[in-house]
């Protein structure tokens, strides 16, 4: 698969980790990334999420990067769904499974790295124990992470995800 670079004046990164979220656990075939892509910046757009300020300065948040993903129907959206770590009912759901738990369960995450502002895709747990993150910044897509905070992000699930409905 391509993978699509980040440009460098954008903050888009959490819609570029959710669009690679969707390529790679939704159900059915999706062969092109790039209208996932648009189809994520017509949401913000259609919620009022963008402006300048926004693409060039500020990004989005959890809730927010949940509400896009969200505002696509669920056929667009591949039976996936967005839920921010922050929301009780992902606390709730969370409560007694490890990250390694949660993301080996066909769920992925978008997670910001290392404190930072730059939000990537928590892919899949790989036989060592780390997981595999999707960093549209990077020039090796896939990077390898020890530990997930799981205090700020958003869960990228099936529809039908047990508590979270």
């Amino acid at each position: 698969m391509d993978v699509p670079w980040q440009g460098k004046f954008d903050m888009f990164c959490g819609i570029y980790a959710a669009s690679h979220l969707v390529m790679e656990l939704g159900s059915g075939r999706v062969r092109d990334q790039a209208s996932v892509f648009r189809d994520l910046i017509a949401s913000a757009e259609a919620l009022k999420l963008l402006s300048a300020k926004r693409i060039t300065d500020l990004g989005f948040s959890d809730r927010q990067i949940a509400r896009i993903f969200n505002g696509l129907s669920p056929t667009r959206r591949r039976n996936l769904r967005a839920t921010p770590f922050s929301s009780s009912a992902f606390k709730e759901w969370k409560a007694g499974r490890t990250g390694r738990q949660v993301i080996g369960s066909g769920c992925g995450a978008i997670i910001q790295q290392d404190g930072d502002c730059h939000w990537i895709a928590a892919l899949r747990v790989d036989e060592s124990g780390q997981y595999d993150c999707y960093d549209s910044w990077s020039q090796s897509p896939v990077n390898k992470r020890g530990r997930i905070n799981w205090g700020r992000g958003v869960l990228i699930g099936p529809n039908d995800l047990g508590e979270l409905n």
